[in-house]
C-alpha cells in the first residue's frame, strides 16, 4: 500500500474520498486498515499495478507518520517474504530480506500479529483480505450508518 502520515495526504493520491471511507478512517486510522481507492489518473501505473486503484493506509507509528507529514506518502510493504510469518524484529527482517533491501531502520520490536485488513470501498464495500480489523468490527461501524459489507 501507500502509507500516509495524515488523511489530508489522500488528495495527492485519489480524486474522490467516498463518505464511507471517511467514516472508516475516522474509526480505524491510524491503524491496520488499508482502504482501496480509485487512483488519481496522474499516478504511475507502476504504483497502481495498472488497475487504476490504490491501497492507502495510515500506520499506527507516530515516528513514521511524522516522517511522512514532512516528505509525503511512501510505498510500503510487509517486512517479510510472501508466505512467511511477519517480521517482529530487525533480526527477522535481516534474515528474510537483508540481501535485497538497501536500508533497514530499527524502530524496535514490532507488536507483531496480523497484517492489515484490506477493504474495497467502491463500488461496494468488500473485504479483499482479512486481517487485524475484523469483519465484526467493520460491521459494527457500518451497521450504525445503514451500510453493509458485500461478499
Amino acid at each position: 500500500p501507500v502509507l500516509v502520515g495524515d488523511p489530508s495526504q489522500l488528495d495527492w493520491l485519489t480524486e474522490v474520498i467516498p463518505d464511507v471511507a471517511r467514516i472508516l478512517m475516522k474509526e480505524f486510522w491510524p491503524g491496520l486498515l488499508t482502504l482501496i481507492f480509485q487512483a488519481r489518473s496522474t499516478l504511475s501505473p507502476i504504483l497502481t499495478g495498472g488497475q487504476g486503484t490504490i491501497g492507502i493506509r495510515q500506520p499506527n507509528d507516530p515516528r513514521v507518520c511524522e516522517l511522512m507529514t514532512h516528505i509525503g506518502p511512501l510505498t510500503g510493504t510487509s517486512a517479510n517474504r510472501s508466505g512467511q510469518p511477519p517480521a517482529e524484529s530487525v533480526g527477522d527482517v535481516m534474515e528474510q530480506l537483508g540481501a535485497v533491501v538497501d536500508v533497514i531502520v530499527d524502530g524496535g520490536p514490532t507488536p507483531g500479529g496480523q497484517p492489515s485488513t484490506v477493504l474495497q470501498v467502491e463500488p461496494k464495500i468488500r473485504i479483499i483480505r482479512d486481517g487485524a480489523v475484523t469483519r465484526s468490527q467493520l460491521e459494527l461501524v457500518l451497521d450504525q450508518r445503514s451500510l453493509w459489507l458485500h461478499e
